[in-house]
């Protein structure tokens, strides 16, 4: 069937028209992507990932907290500085681990919602055993400083970084889940960036085609 020039160029149009609405469907899925991916990033990993590191920090200033109160035996007015600090450490402990039950929802891998569970576990346990060797040192008793002291290295210490090891294999996982995410958008941006510029370049070759295609008829 021989084509007229209307229909011709009707076709070089709905060519370059395709082109657009293609180019704009796969770009708004892309981008769409990337959304998903930096609101994933931005509402839980990167919050995850701060929330991690801020409690073991505050593991650590509980711990010294605990060595200072050990420290104080039986000086009523220095125990009780040292056990008022060791109580806000915790408190400070408690509302981290409530941040990271509100983020756990969210995290892709159930691995790490298990290591959360036993790292609560873990800190209850540390909590019960500083205690009782601050209790230790302050009871009076001959070398009781130095009982509870020794007791906290037995005792404790083991227990500290057990949820230590803990901590550093969530922060470990975050860490690298950031780093897919940021790979996982660049990747999608470049796919975006690509199918621009290909459909750009179909596009303006179309558009040449009907061009020269008119002008060859003109003439």
């Amino acid at each position: 069937m021989k084509l007229t020039i209307g229909k011709k160029l009707g076709a070089g149009f709905g060519v370059v028209l395709v082109l657009m609405a293609a180019t704009a469907l796969i770009t708004y899925q892309k981008l769409s992507e990337i959304r998903g991916i930096v609101s994933r990033m931005t509402e839980v990993r990167m919050p995850t990932v701060e929330t991690i590191r801020i409690l073991q920090n505050d593991i650590n200033y509980a711990a010294a907290k605990a060595r200072h109160t050990i420290l104080a035996g039986t000086d009523a007015q220095r125990r009780a500085a040292a056990q008022e600090a060791f109580g806000k450490a915790w408190d400070r402990v408690g509302n981290d681990i409530a941040r990271l039950d509100e983020l756990a929802p969210h995290w892709t891998l159930q691995e790490n919602r298990d290591r959360l569970a036993a790292l609560k576990e873990q800190i209850g346990a540390i909590r019960a055993e500083q205690q009782a060797t601050m209790d230790t040192a302050a009871s009076g008793g001959r070398d009781a400083v130095v009982q509870g002291g020794n007791d906290y290295a037995d005792k404790v210490t083991p227990v500290v970084d057990r949820a230590a090891g803990k901590v550093a294999e969530l922060a470990e996982s975050f860490d690298k889940h950031l780093k897919e995410d940021e790979d996982e958008a660049a990747s999608a941006n470049k796919s975006a960036v690509w199918t621009m510029a290909i459909a750009t370049i179909l596009g303006l070759a179309a558009g040449i085609f009907v061009a020269l295609f008119l002008s060859r008829k003109i003439a």
